[in-house]
């Protein structure tokens, strides 16, 4: 149990009510892999595989082109559990020109420990 202390500069302080703090260290176990594609779409649907379900708070990070997508609530990334395949539609605003690009894909914990 943690007590967090304010004080200003006149050296009044304000305790916190007590709280406890949880350190997440778990790096989640769960893969993902891509499927490599040759196109000329500048805005393609990027695919792959995930081992297995994820698990509560995990969420998928693809990177492409100096741009993060993520599965978290609202994110781009659309992730099928009952398949444990994800996709990716590059979006018009982020449309790709026409060559080669190297995209991550990495499952990370709500703590953002990835893997």
């Amino acid at each position: 149990t943690y007590t967090l202390r304010v004080t200003d500069l006149a050296g009044n302080h304000t305790d916190s009510d007590n709280f406890v703090l949880k350190v997440d260290t778990r790096i989640p176990t769960t893969t993902v892999s891509i499927t490599a594609q040759t196109t000329t779409d500048t805005t393609p649907i990027l695919s792959g595989l995930v081992s297995a379900e994820l698990t509560n708070g995990e969420y998928l990070v693809i990177n492409v082109n100096g741009k993060t997508y993520t599965s978290e609530s609202g994110g781009a990334v659309v992730v099928d559990p009952d398949n444990n395949t994800w996709y990716l539609q590059i979006p018009d605003s982020d449309a790709l020109s026409v060559k080669n690009y190297d995209v991550t894909a990495q499952v990370k914990s709500s703590a953002g420990n990835g893997n």
